[in-house]
């Protein structure tokens, strides 16, 4: 009897301890409205159906915009941070010098990642350094780094992918942002689709 409930014990401290281990910002993928409400101390703002702009609870000094989709079932599903704009050259090095050191603080939490440099469309871009930004801009280009446990990242059961993005503006102009998804956000994503298209 003694063994058991020790067992009993042991499971609900871990239960306990891994639900309160904070998550990106200090949310948690799962929490509800009403939990990130509680959490935040102000109500979300909302952006479109299920999705919001919060002020996380842990924030960082990059980033300036902070979103959340929150589905009725599955809770928070998707984490987003978005940079402050960035001032660069027309090869985007302080741009690119702001993406690396963000992949290097990611890195020391989740361990391995795939880095995308290249130009997606051969045909219409140089590949010179001084129009890095302009292919940016145009989306012939590419700057990602990603983490998913398919290449062995360290990541928790609860998050599945991360993204790393750099972008461009009309002018030598960039930001970044960064998203977290966990196992249900397609599910998620399909449930309000699905509600969306229930209506005709």
């Amino acid at each position: 009897m003694r063994t058991i409930f020790i067992l009993i014990s042991v499971i609900l401290s871990t239960t306990v301890t891994l639900f309160s281990q904070p998550g990106p910002f200090g949310l948690r993928m799962g929490m509800t409205l009403d939990q990130v409400k509680n959490l935040t101390g102000k109500n979300p703002e909302m952006l479109e159906d299920n999705v919001y702009k919060v002020i996380p609870p842990d924030t960082h000094n990059m980033f300036i915009e902070y979103r959340v989709r929150i589905s009725p079932t599955y809770g928070i599903v998707w984490i987003y941070a978005e940079s402050k704009e960035i001032e660069t050259d027309d090869d985007g090095t302080q741009l690119k010098n702001a993406f690396n050191d963000l992949v290097s603080s990611i890195e020391r939490t989740y361990g391995k990642y795939i880095r995308i440099d290249r130009i997606k469309n051969e045909d219409y871009s140089s590949d010179e350094p001084e129009d890095f930004m302009f292919d940016l801009f145009l989306e012939d280009r590419e700057l990602q780094a990603y983490w998913t446990k398919t290449i062995d990242s360290t990541l928790p059961n609860d998050i599945a992918l991360i993204s790393l993005d750099a972008h461009a503006l009309p002018v030598p102009v960039g930001y970044i942002t960064l998203q977290y998804l966990s196992p249900n956000h397609d599910i998620a994503v399909a449930e309000d689709k699905a509600k969306q298209d229930a209506v005709f």
